[in-house]
């Protein structure tokens, strides 16, 4: 025999043994039969975690998709076509996992065909899951000789796995049949006929899996079409899974993030800034992009919303101010306007319709008006009237705008009532209650026009309402229908512009009835009625806007205080909240626009004199200025197109009929009331100011976007999304936010920044730059403190004011202390802000710390800034139940001191609190609770105030607090100051002594004496207790045998046990230890007995009083103090 070594592709070698003159390929066939690799125990064991994985989930997700086929197609049925998902799954997702492994155990090997197709028959069996599982664990125990305890609780199903995979063989047809069940549907499977499939497995059924090889390698008809049918498989199972798991996502988002995520989800691209590779309506223009419209649609009837409002106001102010000036009722004059504008509509409807049907003769009508214009009435009220019918003019309108009336018939109707004004609400006349339901349930997401809200006069029984709130009612109707239905129509165009792919999505069509309304949208184009069918109930219902529920009525009770708690927070605190939020809303949409339209425009939104120029525009618009140059003038243009387009989100945000009928009662109502008038002004500015400020850096945004070639509907997106965009929300965010008040911002700034974040380019722009500005401000501030961090931590280690903000020192102070200024930056830069700052240190060779604490910090950081519920899991009104029983407030700080001290509530209260006047006044508060039985800490009222007035209540304590201080004559400082607080400001003392380590140093000190103390009493307990266990006679020994047995007995223990043991001599109890533990000096000890002598009988006294005195409790000082006190002469005369 001759011996040849054979070179292995592992690079090891075979030598082989073999006749003389062997031919070389029998040779090679020989080693490669005889061939075992190296096995890679990591690579084994990835693969055959692969290979269940995707087999399982294959399986899992093909019956699901199987099951959904055939809940819609009535020959199939849900059951059989789970089934048939079943077969395909299993068989599909059997290969995939086996090429997968075989991949990764031997990446530069060949595939072995008869591996992938025993794998895919063998994933069909029940129990194969489990004995894969198994199987993986033998075989790598096997490799490394270890041997496998796997096996208990395989059924009959998985022993045929079991055997099938260590014999290398396929199942038998019996197997087959007795563990799947299939026969037909098995051949369905894989696109062949169960005879076929019968004839062609039975070939190769029980045999090795190498038979199978070298079959299909030959070219055998038999084996090819199981391949083939087993590669169809894997790819329909690859795609279905791919499928069934995007789906999932895309309920998620269409719950939690973005309600028209679907229909985004169908396009290419939106706004020219958001591409959809799988998106397969291609759009090309603005007037097509649906998810465009949609989403600027809800800002352009906010705009809209708000003129009408602007235009009420001013019909409020004329007639406040004629009523005071001629001594009249201004509720009185506006009805006489209302009665006048009805009369002078009746003689035009009483003609068509007959007298008395607009519910007014004409005779009456015109004697009405004869008295209205004798009295001047009609020139002295003009501008009221003006108002009035160019409402009512508007409406007609927004509808042809709006496609839901021809111009040509409104043309009609204004030559036939040119005095036209709506006699009725909107609701009363329509005759679809389906389009009642529109109305009354917009605000729970419907898309959905189904009638104009306009019919034909026919006269009614109904009492004419008032003509300015119908007026009111059915213009902000109209824009609202108008408005909505432009954006439908925007779909449409998209279906007709991409026929080859909007089949399969929808078809537009003539409008029909008796047709399935469910899976149909109703949209009017030039005042006709045509219809969307759409092929998915989720997309029909996701365009139509029946995916989103009506909340449960408790939830809408919590979601109303959230919002009045939110708007305490933000809205209606200018001073802490709004003018430094600009700065965060900036620093975001820097970020955003980087996506969008690059960095040299983009760079303009951090422009501090670009800032201050948005906010002048934005100011003087809202005032009513008028511009002071050319230049000026164009900006107020563009920031009118702005609003128009829908760029903006501050105004009314009135999305209700209900809400807009409550608006126009308040705006009416109380004409008369001085104090209404004055609240109403109020809230005005600060619905101004907010304006101002949420809009400033939209309209930044919208500016550069249209510099950088944006249309303008796209740069009213772009502005939308440059920061957090209060109008997108998911159709369930309505609940959550009913429990977590900011959870809908944490989602929407966060999801717009992390898709900016995710573009390689911007990321790594954006971090370039966080690292070397981090580094500048380190270099910076160092030259003043080399260990300036150490001032910005607070007492519990957290550097959250450092993380949060760019800070700059700006000088040192003889105390140590450093001044500095913050720049606040956006919620969702702050992880990225932190991880850059760390690199730098990194970099410049500081010590930053061990990794487990780096990365604590940073996912700290990351779930305060994009956790939806907050920093806590408790909803926002629980949380100060939470947070006053462990006494400790968001922020980890304590709310009351010595919350664990057995003390007057009243009396825990930290020193300066009284010297503040807020303070005074919840000290104050305390005494008189307590003095009718309620005591409760200073502290805690505070704290309950913070939490119910939110930021305006802490801003007017702060503005009283330095109203006192300058009445005083104190020195002001900055911190004092609201606003200038938020930018400037000096580190505390403690801070500095707590950076030089001397009080973390005796803090340290004083844990572990307190820590020794404590363990040297247990251990003296333990002792204590065995020895008096023990009888009298033997406790001498077991005391010296645990003083000499137990552990970490030191002079502390003894000393304790020392004391103990005496105590327990004289049977000192805890009562006795307690009432030994009060002051003498201070009278509590003497009082403690006199308390419980009057509660003894009389014969009972002498011993306890002999009892205390034997136990050194009862001293004679303390005894002078009770013979000396009233309470006792009155005990006993």
């Amino acid at each position: 025999m001759s011996t040849t070594v054979v070179n292995t592709p592992d690079g090891g070698t075979v030598e082989v043994n073999h006749p003389p003159g062997a031919p070389r390929e029998q040779i090679l066939a020989y080693a490669q039969a005889n061939y075992k690799p190296k096995m890679d125990i990591g690579k084994t064991a990835a693969g055959l975690t692969a290979d269940i994985a995707i087999s399982e989930g294959g399986r899992m997700a093909g019956a699901a998709v199987g099951a959904a086929a055939g809940s819609v197609v009535p020959v199939l049925g849900t059951a059989a076509g789970a089934a048939v998902g079943y077969v395909v799954g299993g068989l599909g997702s059997g290969a995939a996992g086996s090429i997968a492994r075989q991949k990764i155990m031997n990446p530069d090997g060949d595939i072995s065909w008869g591996a992938v197709v025993a794998d895919s028959f063998i994933n069909l069996i029940p129990g194969s899951k489990a004995v894969k599982g198994g199987s993986a664990a033998v075989r790598v125990a096997k490799s490394i000789g270890k041997g496998s305890a796997y096996g208990a609780g395989i059924g009959a199903g998985g022993q045929v796995v079991e055997a099938a995979i260590d014999e290398q063989r396929l199942p038998t047809i019996g197997e087959l049949k007795n563990s799947a069940g299939m026969g037909a549907l098995l051949g369905g499977g894989l696109g062949a006929t169960g005879e076929a499939l019968g004839k062609a497995y039975t070939k190769f059924a029980g045999n090795p899996t190498r038979h199978f090889d070298e079959a299909f390698k030959k070219g055998d008809p038999d084996a090819v079409m199981i391949v083939n049918g087993v590669e169809q498989s894997a790819a329909a199972t690859q795609e279905a899974t791919r499928r069934l798991y995007r789906d999932k996502l895309t309920d998620f988002q269409e719950k939690h993030s973005d309600e028209n995520i679907r229909s985004f989800l169908l396009q290419d691209q939106t706004g020219n800034q958001r591409f959809n590779k799988e998106g397969v309506l291609k759009v090309v223009k603005d007037e097509q992009d649906y998810y465009l419209q949609r989403r600027i649609a809800e800002g352009k009837i906010q705009t809209k919303h708000q003129g009408v409002a602007e235009l009420e106001q001013m019909d409020n102010e004329f007639l406040y101010k004629f009523a005071k000036g001629a001594d009249q009722d201004a509720t009185a004059l506006s009805q006489k306007v209302d009665d006048y504008l009805h009369a002078k509509h009746a003689i035009d409807y009483n003609e068509r319709l007959g007298d008395g049907a607009a519910k007014i003769t004409t005779e009456a009508a015109k004697r009405r008006i004869k008295a209205f214009e004798k009295a001047g009435l009609d020139k002295s009220l003009e501008p009221v009237i003006d108002i009035r019918m160019q409402q009512s003019r508007q409406i007609l309108d927004e509808l042809v705008d709006g496609g839901l009336i021809a111009k040509k018939t409104a043309d009609g109707w204004r030559k036939t009532s040119p005095d036209y004004v709506p006699l009725n609400r909107v609701m009363d006349e329509l005759d679809d209650a389906s389009a009642i339901d529109t109305l009354h349930n917009f605000h729970v997401g419907r898309k959905e026009v189904k009638t104009t809200g306009q019919f034909k006069a026919k006269g009614s029984e109904l009492e004419v309402r008032s003509i300015r709130e119908n007026i009111y009612n059915n213009l902000v109707s109209a824009i609202k229908r108008s408005e909505i239905n432009k954006a439908n129509i925007a779909f449409t165009k998209l279906i007709k512009a991409n026929p080859d792919t909007a089949g399969e999505i929808a078809t537009v069509g003539r409008f029909n009835p008796r047709a399935n309304r469910n899976n149909a949208m109703t949209v009017f184009e030039d005042g006709k009625k045509i219809s969307v069918q759409f092929k998915d109930p989720k997309m029909a219902a996701a365009f139509k806007g029946t995916n989103k529920s009506e909340l449960h009525s408790w939830l809408k009770g919590t979601l109303a205080i959230n919002r009045f708690i939110g708007k305490t927070l933000t809205m209606w605190n200018p001073l802490g909240f709004t003018i430094p939020n600009i700065a965060r809303d900036r620093s975001e949409a820097f970020v955003n626009g980087l996506n969008k339209m690059g960095l040299k425009n983009s760079a303009q939104t951090l422009n501090p004199l670009r800032a201050g120029s948005d906010m002048s525009v934005i100011t003087k618009n809202l005032l009513k200025m008028a511009p002071s140059s050319p230049k000026e003038k164009e900006l107020f243009d563009l920031y009118k197109d702005f609003k128009k387009h829908g760029g903006s989100t501050g105004g009314l945000a009135i999305t209700t009929v209900k809400d807009v009928e409550k608006n126009i009662r308040d705006l009416t109502k109380h004409l008369n009331s001085p104090t209404r008038r004055k609240a109403r002004k109020l809230n005005e500015i600060l619905s101004g100011i907010n304006e101002v400020a949420e809009d400033a850096t939209r309209f930044g945004a919208f500016r550069q976007a249209i510099a950088s070639g944006m249309t303008k509907d796209q740069a009213a997106l772009a502005a939308r999304d440059s920061s957090f965009d209060p109008m997108l929300k998911g159709t369930q965010m309505d609940s959550i936010s009913a429990l977590y008040l900011f959870a809908n911002p944490a989602v929407q700034s966060g999801k717009n920044f992390i898709r900016s974040m995710k573009n390689p380019k911007v990321g790594a722009s954006v971090m370039a730059g966080l690292v070397g500005l981090t580094m500048g401000i380190d270099k910076w501030n160092s030259q003043f403190d080399p260990d300036w961090r150490a001032q910005f931590t607070d007492k519990r280690g957290s550097s959250w004011k450092t993380n949060k903000h760019l800070l700059f020192v700006t000088g040192k102070n003889e105390d140590g202390t450093l001044d500095h200024v913050s720049i606040p930056i956006g919620y969702s830069m702050v992880p990225f802000k932190l991880a850059a700052d760390r690199l730098q240190q990194f970099i410049s060779g500081q010590d930053v710390g061990d990794p487990l604490t780096l990365g604590k910090e940073l996912r700290d950081e990351i779930l305060d800034s994009y956790n939806p519920l907050g920093g806590s899991p408790f909803p926002t009104l629980l949380r100060p139940i939470n947070e006053l029983w462990t006494n400790e407030d968001g922020l980890g700080r304590e709310i009351k001191p010595n919350a664990d001290r057995l003390m007057d509530e009243q009396e825990k209260v930290y020193p300066w609190t009284a010297n503040t006047v807020g303070g005074e006044l919840a000290m104050g508060l305390a005494e008189h609770l307590k003095s009718i039985g309620q005591d409760v800490s200073p502290e805690t009222l505070l704290y309950l105030y913070q939490f119910s007035t939110g930021g305006v209540g802490a801003e007017a304590k702060r503005l009283m607090e330095v109203s006192s201080k300058m009445f005083n004559g104190e020195k002001i400082e900055s911190s004092d100051i609201p606003v200038l607080r938020r930018f400037y400001g000096t580190t505390y003392v403690d801070s500095w002594e707590k950076r030089t380590g001397e009080l973390q140093d005796i803090r340290n000190l004083e844990k572990q004496e307190n820590t020794n103390s404590a363990k040297a009493g247990r251990i003296a307990y333990n002792i204590a207790e065995k020895v008096m266990d023990a009888k009298p006679e033997d406790r001498q020994r077991v005391l010296g045998y645990e003083l000499s047995s137990t552990e970490d007995v030191d002079k502390a223990v003894v000393r304790r046990l020392e004391t103990i043991l005496k105590e327990k001599a004289i049977g000192m109890t805890y009562t006795d230890k307690a009432r030994k533990s009060l002051g003498v000096r201070n009278g509590a000890r003497a009082l403690s007995f006199i308390q419980t002598i009057e509660k003894l009988p009389k014969e009972e006294i002498g011993a306890f009083i002999q009892d205390q005195r034997n136990k050194r409790i009862l001293t004679q000082e303390v005894e002078q103090q009770m013979v000396n006190t009233q309470r006792l002469k009155e005990l006993f005369n």
